[in-house]
């Protein structure tokens, strides 16, 4: 854990099986350019010219419930009541995408959505990493120009640093300029990720960070110059030459604190032993009414792609749940039981397909069977592993909520409830 984070080791065996499954992967990687807030701007651009003034900023939520108690409630006709500080009157919606992180999310009062025990443990428990960046603007780069360091990667060091970041996209601005063939590079500004660190090393380092940044930040900025000439010394550029180069061309900075941000309280979930096995089924798995997304209810957390992918699934359950009594829900349901919703809105993640694991509820077993239950077999006619474990979930919690508990007890599903699921999983194909 040197060259991640000091003292990282807290975490669960299947962080380090996730990490290499995505750094390893021959996938190709892609970067939105203009950064992946683009991607939001452009779909509130969207909404606002079909819906004007339909999204709303700067609102906190401290409180949601559903419109009437569950128990009492036809489980497909469910809305619910969302508090907004500032505002006399809740909002009523059909259905909620909660997106907050776990943290933040544990001072809404969400009593009334009666969760089950598993979520309810994983928005008061669940890991969150620290993390710190600090983004230095330089008016020429240096590192370019004067170090010959020409591609993107990171270097890594024990200093308070820990590892410096070099952009490896919009690099070609720097390229020689063909009107002077003589100058290698042309002196343009460019912004070097300094720093970023994990776990002790940005608690460390966020004690020098402001909510104004970079107001009141003098130590930081010396520190930062300091550490950049160290890691970067050379005989050709040795220390006080290199540090009065990179001081002369310091322009601006900008440093963020993840475990500062009320908005985050963390930077990314980070599961400690045994918390993916137990939490992470809990977190995915809602009513279709009340659903949590976000990088944390992603295999892939702390990626922006893992939040993108969580939604995805979060729009899933959405449709299962209303598909019955909306002929567009069930339209579109269909389209990615069938794998035809292209990328980003689509496909359902892989990690969901469990059609050698998952065997519907039947009315001879009362009870959800695995594919690893010896002596069971599948019926075909009720099978569809494509999103299967999503719709149990939706099912299974329909059924909790009826029966009031926070954990389900499964004596108490009844044969008609048990038929009334089996008999949908011929029309999903």
């Amino acid at each position: 854990m040197y060259d991640s984070g000091t003292a990282w080791y807290d975490q669960a065996l299947s962080e380090m099986i996730l990490e290499s499954v995505n750094f390893d992967s021959e996938d190709e990687w892609w970067c939105i350019e203009g950064g992946s807030q683009e991607m939001a701007k452009r779909m509130y651009a969207k909404i606002e010219k079909q819906k004007p003034n339909r999204v709303s900023f700067n609102k906190k939520v401290i409180k949601m419930e559903y419109l009437s108690d569950p128990k009492d409630k036809d489980p497909d006709d469910k809305k619910i009541n969302v508090h907004v500080i500032g505002e006399q009157n809740y909002r009523t919606y059909d259905a909620v995408f909660n997106s907050a992180p776990l943290g933040s999310m544990q001072r809404m009062d969400l009593s009334g959505l009666k969760l089950n025990w598993g979520t309810k443990q994983a928005i008061r428990s669940l890991g969150y990493g620290a993390s710190c960046k600090v983004g230095i603007r330089f008016k020429e780069m240096w590192w370019m120009t004067k170090l010959g360091i020409k591609k993107g990667g990171v270097s890594r060091t024990d200093l308070p640093i820990r590892m410096c970041v070099y952009p490896s996209y919009n690099i070609h601005d720097n390229e020689p300029d063909p009107k002077d063939p003589k100058k290698e590079f042309r002196n343009v500004p460019g912004v070097l990720l300094c720093s970023y660190s994990w776990s002790v090393d940005a608690q460390r380092l966020g004690t020098l960070i402001t909510r104004e940044s970079p107001n009141g930040e003098d130590e930081l900025k010396a520190l930062l110059l300091d550490n950049l000439a160290k890691l970067h010394t050379s005989k050709e550029w040795p220390y006080e030459k290199l540090h009065t180069l990179i001081s002369d061309l310091y322009d601006d900075h900008f440093a963020y604190d993840w475990y500062n941000d009320k908005g985050t309280t963390g930077a990314f979930a980070y599961f400690g032993p045994g918390q993916f096995r137990n939490m992470y089924p809990y977190i995915v798995r809602n009513d279709g009414v009340h659903i949590i997304i976000g990088e944390g209810a992603s295999a892939h957390h702390a990626w922006v792609v893992g939040a993108i992918e969580s939604a995805v699934r979060g729009v899933y359950q959405f449709l299962y749940k209303h598909s019955k009594h909306s002929k567009k829900c069930n339209l579109v349901l269909q389209e990615y039981n069938q794998e035809k919703v292209a990328v980003p809105y689509g496909p359902i993640p892989k990690e969901f397909d469990r059609t050698q694991d998952v065997i519907p509820l039947t009315p001879e077993t009362g009870k959800i069977v695995t594919g690893r239950d010896k002596g069971k077999k599948e019926d075909p006619k009720l099978v569809s592993g494509n999103g299967e474990w999503l719709r149990q979930g939706v099912q299974v919690e329909d059924w909790r909520l009826q029966q009031g508990g926070d954990q389900l007890k499964s004596e108490k599903i009844t044969e008609a409830q048990v038929a009334e699921f089996t008999a949908l999983a011929p029309l999903i194909k």
